[in-house]
């Protein structure tokens, strides 16, 4: 049995028009061969047309597709549509919240994004590393689930993240994510 839900929504400017788009994610689940619940899950958007209203076409955001056996989903994740790298183009940038820990490193917790393409497409997901200096392999970006805040803080022309548990402004400099106390 495939069951579809939608969740979300987040608006934001995906594609290069000026209208505020609208970003859904869509949760299936089905049963695998062996029994067990597998999960796909699929951001996707509709493209916003002015005056509120948006064309009912889905565009998938592939590059942020989520799921498999291990039933990770994206319902914590927080979404953002900012200039990641610098080049002038919108990127996709998820910050998730999927808490799996494995010693001392929680893994699908973090900055993950996708170098924009421009018209609404982008290029396959990376991980935002962290700078050497943090040492903790742990962007900690979500560390306590409120939603992060995205701005170019040092006027380098990429966003930076002021999140956390401690309220941290994290950098976004060509090695990684430099953490600060604020």
């Amino acid at each position: 049995t495939l069951a579809e839900i939608l969740r979300g929504p987040f608006v934001g400017l995906v594609d290069d028009d000026p209208f505020v788009d609208l970003v859904v994610l869509t949760q299936s689940e089905d049963v695998g061969a062996d029994g067990r619940p597998v999960w796909d899950n699929q951001y996707f958007y509709l493209r916003g047309l002015g005056q509120g209203r948006f064309d009912p076409m889905r565009r998938p955001i592939d590059c942020l597709s989520r799921g498999g056996p291990r039933g990770l989903s994206a319902n914590d994740d927080y979404l953002f549509f900012e200039d990641m790298d610098g080049d002038g183009i919108r990127d996709a940038i998820a910050v998730a919240h999927d808490i799996v820990w494995n010693e001392e490193r929680i893994e699908g917790s973090g900055v993950y994004w996708c170098p924009g393409l421009g018209q609404g497409r982008f290029d396959e997901l990376r991980e935002a590393g962290l700078h050497p200096d943090d040492g903790r392999g742990n962007s900690q970006v979500m560390a306590n689930r409120a939603r992060p805040q995205v701005r170019d803080i040092n006027g380098d022309g990429r966003v930076d993240f002021v999140g956390g548990r401690n309220t941290y402004l994290f950098l976004n400099l060509p090695a990684g994510l430099l953490k600060r106390r604020l």
